[in-house]
């Protein structure tokens, strides 16, 4: 099965800048950090077609990755399907991407930033991915329970 990848505008953005600084490494240096980056983003976005849960998505990682790139998130949510997609980048940042698994058939891509701190991603970084799929789920309901407490 293949999941529908729904991206929000944050999303959008961070692929668009990511794109445009590997190509330009690409144009000036012909390879580096930002290209490597890019390269392993979009090998990834593919994968997590596939495999959007963690451990499968994990065990589909080839040994040159920096495994776990997928971790469930636990703690600082209310969200029990909320997930982060973790991409190491060396000097460009420590990226990470939180999405949510909606109704076993779409992976909605709801918030990016750039983690600058170690041990468990902030609240505040949890929220605007729990508002924005909370959003997305007044027009699309998710058919099983998605809050903690439920």
């Amino acid at each position: 099965m293949v999941f529908e990848l729904v991206f929000h505008d944050k999303i959008k953005n961070f692929e668009e800048i990511l794109l445009e600084k590997a190509n330009h490494e690409k144009r000036t240096k012909g390879n580096g950090d930002w290209l490597d980056v890019a390269e392993r983003y979009l090998a990834q976005k593919e994968r997590l077609k596939l495999y959007p849960w963690p451990e499968e998505f994990n065990d589909q990682i080839p040994e040159e990755e920096f495994p776990p790139v997928m971790k469930h998130i636990v703690r600082n949510t209310t969200i029990t399907n909320l997930y982060r997609w973790g991409i190491p980048g060396r000097s460009t940042g420590n990226h990470r991407i939180l999405y949510a698994i909606h109704n076993y058939h779409k992976v909605i891509l709801v918030y990016y930033f750039d983690k600058q701190y170690n041990g468990d991603i902030q609240r505040q970084d949890i929220q605007p991915a729990e508002e924005r799929y909370l959003a997305y789920c007044i027009h699309n309901p998710s058919l099983y329970p998605i809050q903690k407490g439920e």
